[in-house]
C-alpha cells in the first residue's frame, strides 16, 4: 500500500507500518520508501526475517528490496527489523549483518536514513556501530497523531500476516449446503449444454451473472442463503462468468460484464474489454477502485471463501482486489490461498508474477510519475 502521509517523526512512521501493511509484522524486516519531495513515504515493502538473515539468501533478497524501492521513486530508506526477543544493547551478529547487506545494496542510489528494532514490547533505534539506542514502548505507536488518523479514517489492522486471507468459516450446515448447491450448479450447466448447446450455455452464465449483481447490490448485513452462494460458486467456476464479475468491478462499465458473455459476437466488445482491463494496469487510463463497488464485491467475494473455501476464483478476485487497491501482502496472503485450492489456476499465475515484482496497479505508477 502507498500513502501520501509524511512521518514527521519516527513513531509516526513505525505506527503506519502496520496499516502500509494491513497486519503487524512479526519475525520481519521492512524496508520503507522516502520519496522527493520532503520525503514522502512510498512503498513498504516486507520480507521474512530467517531470508535476509541467511547468508545464502540475504544479500539477493536486499538487491531486490532496493530495487523496489528505487522504482517507487525512492532516494531514501528506512529499515525495521522485527524481532521476537527484546534487543537491549547491541544487534547480534547476524542482524547487524543483515543490516550492512541492505547498506551495501542501497550503494550509491539510496540513502538509508534510520534503522530501527521492534520487539513484542519496545522500539529503539539503531545506531551505524550496532549500538540500540533507547527504547520506547510498542503500545505508544498507537497513540501517535498518524494511527489517530489512520483508525479514524477507517484502516484497520489485522494480527497477522495469514489472518488477511482467512475470513471466519461459516458454520458447518451451511457449508454443507452449500457444496451440494454448487454440485447442482455444475450440473445445470451440463445440463443447459446438452439441451440449448451455445445458447444454453450462455443462458446459465447470464443467470450467474445475474446472481452475482443482486448479491453486491444487497444491502450490508442482509445474508445470502447458502443455496445462492453454492450456485455462484459453481458459475465462478466458469472462466468467463469469472472475466464478467472481473469487468464488474470496474466502475463506468455498463452492461459489459453481460455482453463479454457473447464474446467476440457483441459489436464493441473486446475494445471496451480492453478498455476495462487497462483501468486497472494501464498507468496511462489507470484509476484507482471506487469503493461503491469494491466493498460489496470483497463481502460477497469473502462470504464466498467461506462457505466453499476450496475453489481458487474468489480468493483470486480478492487477491485482485488487494492488488489494485495497493496492498500487496494481502494480495498475496489470497494468492497463496487460491494456489492451496488449485496450484495452476491461471488468473492466480499472473498476478503472482505482479505481486513478485513489485509491480504497482496502473493508477499508483500513474500518480508516481505525475509527483
Amino acid at each position: 500500500m502507498t500513502t501520501t502521509l509524511r512521518a514527521r517523526e519516527p513513531r509516526d512512521l513505525l505506527a503506519l507500518i502496520p496499516h502500509q501493511l494491513g497486519f503487524v509484522p512479526e519475525r520481519s524486516v521492512v524496508a520503507v520508501s522516502l520519496r522527493p519531495p520532503r520525503a514522502r513515504v512510498g512503498l513498504t515493502a516486507r520480507v521474512d526475517l530467517v531470508d535476509v538473515v541467511d547468508a545464502g539468501t540475504g544479500a539477493q533478497i536486499c538487491r531486490t528490496l532496493v530495487s523496489h524501492l528505487a522504482s517507487d521513486g525512492a532516494t531514501a530508506a528506512v529499515l525495521v527489523l522485527y524481532v521476537p526477543e527484546a534487543v537491549t544493547e547491541r544487534l547480534p551478529d547476524d542482524l547487524l549483518r543483515a543490516v550492512l547487506r541492505f547498506e551495501e545494496a542501497c550503494g550509491p542510489h539510496l540513502d538509508l536514513r534510520e534503522v530501527w528494532v521492534v520487539d513484542p514490547e519496545a522500539y529503539a533505534p539503531v545506531h551505524p556501530d550496532g549500538y540500540v539506542g533507547d527504547a520506547a514502548p510498542v503500545a505508544e505507536l498507537a497513540d501517535s497523531a498518524v494511527a489517530a488518523h489512520l483508525v479514524y479514517s477507517g484502516s484497520a489492522v489485522v494480527a497477522d500476516r495469514a489472518a488477511l486471507a482467512e475470513p471466519a468459516p461459516a458454520p458447518a450446515a451451511r457449508r454443507g449446503a452449500a457444496s451440494r448447491a454448487a454440485r447442482r450448479g455444475r450440473e445445470a450447466r451440463e445440463a443447459a449444454v446438452a439441451e440449448g448447446g451455445e445458447v444454453g450455455l450462455l443462458r446459465w452464465r447470464a443467470e450467474q451473472v445475474r446472481t452475482w449483481r443482486c448479491l453486491v447490490a444487497a444491502e450490508p448485513g442482509t445474508p445470502a442463503t447458502p443455496t445462492v452462494l453454492g450456485g455462484l460458486c459453481a458459475g465462478l467456476d466458469d472462466i468467463v462468468v469469472r472475466d464478467a464479475v472481473l469487468l464488474s468491478l470496474v466502475s463506468d462499465v455498463g452492461d459489459l460484464p453481460e455482453t463479454s458473455l457473447l464474446g467476440s459476437g457483441a459489436e464493441g466488445t473486446e475494445d471496451r474489454t480492453g478498455w476495462a482491463l487497462a483501468c486497472i494496469v494501464d498507468p496511462v487510463v489507470g484509476v484507482a477502485p471506487s469503493p461503491e463497488l469494491v466493498h460489496p464485491a470483497r463481502r460477497v467475494l469473502s462470504d464466498l471463501v467461506a462457505h466453499r473455501p476450496d475453489r481458487p476464483a474468489a480468493p483470486t478476485l480478492l487477491a485482485l482486489l488487494a492488488w489494485w487497491e495497493g496492498s500487496g501482502a494481502a494480495a498475496d496472503a489470497w494468492l497463496v490461498r487460491a494456489a492451496r485450492s488449485e496450484p495452476g489456476y491461471r488468473l492466480a499465475g499472473l498476478l503472482r508474477q505482479a505481486v513478485d515484482a513489485g509491480m504497482p496497479p496502473g493508477w499508483v505508477r500513474s500518480r508516481r510519475a505525475h509527483e
